[in-house]
């Protein structure tokens, strides 16, 4: 059995089901939740999804992205002041994932002042997640 350690991991394991297996694509949009519930089972078999969980798939093209916004952590309040702030970004790495929908997989690179360098045969969808932290 695989150890998917973190949600990235197992999103990352969906999406590249769904590109290899329209059928399972097909499934995936018209019934999500039921479909990641069944996936994690198989990874871990005592997992669950809360009942009042709703997932939603959206499916990018060529000329439209989304940007998800997660919710705030809790005990997060008010803004950071310029102290911590320095600490924050300092000497944080940032992880760009570039997400291709084609059989051709990106290369990405960043360098120390975030610049991000993506070579790819982009044959349709590019998901950007860029994450501090």
């Amino acid at each position: 059995m695989a150890d998917y350690t973190s949600r990235r991991d197992f999103e990352a394991k969906i999406v590249a089901k769904a590109w290899k297996d329209d059928a399972f694509r097909n499934e995936l949009k018209a019934n999500p939740k039921a479909v990641l519930e069944r996936e994690l089972k198989a990874l871990y078999p005592d997992a669950a999804l809360p009942a009042d969980l709703d997932v939603k798939i959206l499916e990018e093209s060529p000329n439209e992205i989304f940007l998800v916004v997660p919710p705030e952590p809790a005990g997060a309040t008010g803004s950071l002041s310029d102290e911590e702030l320095g600490a924050v970004a300092g000497g944080t790495a940032v992880l760009v994932t570039v997400v291709v929908a084609a059989t051709t997989v990106g290369v990405v690179n960043v360098d120390a002042n975030t610049n991000v360098n993506v070579n790819a045969n982009l044959q349709t969808n590019v998901n950007v997640n860029v994450n501090v932290g």
